[in-house]
């Protein structure tokens, strides 16, 4: 248990309540007030600061509620997420793939969000990945979900010269996309 509270940090929003509960960027959910604060505690700036919309670090949500509009907690996302708690976390040869991710989900997610494409980006990521990964979640086909992401971050990586070296891996699943700047129809 930590010393603090989830009101003493700065994840936390006094101007988004639901049901007594305040809302935390971080843990994407909404909070008690007294609540212990998790293991990511950033210590409150200012204490009433507005929310900004655009702090995702995951490209994901970045994609599909900052840039395409969807709710947070809308199924796409909830989906994606049961599927990394309830399957990738306790899979130890998928941990080193979320450690990735925390490693470029930030920088594609900045990337994303000051490309003058991003809405085609966006679209084109839920339509060609994101949508091809559910229909192999919810078949059951959890090793070609985990493929097309794969393939999905790759593609993002190129798009925006991120450089490969930022994944640790010493033998990859799939290999980095052949075509530069591949282009994205409408």
């Amino acid at each position: 248990m930590y010393p603090w509270e989830c009101m003493d940090c700065d994840e936390y929003y006094i101007d988004l309540v639901k049901n007594n509960e305040f809302y935390c960027t971080k843990m994407r959910r909404y909070v008690k007030t007294n609540e212990p604060s998790c293991n990511t505690y950033f210590k409150k700036r200012d204490k009433n600061r507005p929310l900004q919309s655009n702090r995702s670090s995951c490209y994901i949500t970045t994609a599909v509620v900052n840039i395409l509009g969807y709710e947070d907690n809308c199924q796409t996302l909830e989906d994606l997420r049961y599927f990394r708690d309830n399957y990738m976390k306790k899979h130890e040869e998928y941990l080193p793939l979320l450690e990735e991710y925390d490693i470029v989900g930030p920088l594609i997610s900045e990337k994303l969000e000051k490309d003058q494409n991003r809405e085609k980006i966006a679209k084109f990521m839920l339509e060609i990945f994101i949508n091809e990964a559910l229909s192999a979640i919810k078949d059951r086909e959890y090793k070609a979900a985990i493929n097309t992401y794969e393939n999905m971050t790759y593609f993002l990586m190129d798009i925006y010269d991120i450089d490969i070296s930022l994944l640790n891996r010493e033998s990859k699943t799939i290999s980095k996309p052949k075509q530069r700047k591949r282009e994205i129809n409408d």
